[in-house]
């Protein structure tokens, strides 16, 4: 069902954004920030999905959420939330996204754990290693049928231990992919709702 990230390209340099907004480095960036191939695989997703609503836990410079962004103002319709618990964090990213368009609002909050009360049509977790699972249990209730629920760092132990324990025993409410990094430097989890 995922098939379409190693076969399609949306991304056009220029055409929507400029790559270097998305890729450039800002004071206090980090090796571990979102590259370039997997920013193009998130665009990707989103393009195929045209989502209403993208939730991303741990926004952290922006990086991610560029790529996101991007994609939503190319089609035209949908809101990014971002949730960052880093107020430094949050400012760097605001800049940044708004340089790449509107569709969006980052949250600050000490915890990636907000109250929530809409759907969501693409949720990324990509916050605390060790709360991962902690925001599973609270947002994937609120992806629809056909939604995608994507997890960065499936590599990490801390990780891993949080999306296994999650999807443990509920595998048949999802179609699951793994993207090893080979495609994506730090391994992406994607389970699309059924």
């Amino acid at each position: 069902m995922i098939k379409y990230i190693r076969t399609k390209e949306y991304l056009v340099k220029d055409k929507v954004f400029d790559l270097d907004i998305l890729n450039g480095k800002s004071a206090g960036d980090h090796e571990w920030s979102m590259d370039y191939k997997e920013g193009t695989a998130l665009y990707n997703i989103a393009m195929e999905l045209k989502p209403l609503v993208i939730l991303e836990t741990g926004t952290f410079h922006g990086f991610s959420a560029s790529y996101l962004l991007a994609a939503l103002e190319e089609i035209d319709r949908g809101i990014l939330f971002t949730i960052e618990p880093d107020t430094d964090r949050v400012k760097i990213a605001k800049e940044r996204l708004t340089k790449v368009g509107r569709r969006f609002s980052v949250i600050y909050s000490p915890l990636t754990v907000v109250d929530w009360s809409q759907p969501i049509n693409m949720l990324f977790i990509d916050g605390e290693h060790g709360k991962v699972k902690d925001d599973l249990d609270k947002y994937v209730k609120f992806v629809p049928p056909g939604g995608v629920i994507l997890c960065h760092d499936y590599h990490g132990i801390h990780c891993k231990n949080g999306i296994d324990d999650f999807f443990y025993g509920r595998e048949s409410a999802f179609d699951i992919t793994i993207l090893p990094d080979t495609e994506f430097k730090n391994d992406l989890y994607i389970a699309v709702v059924k």
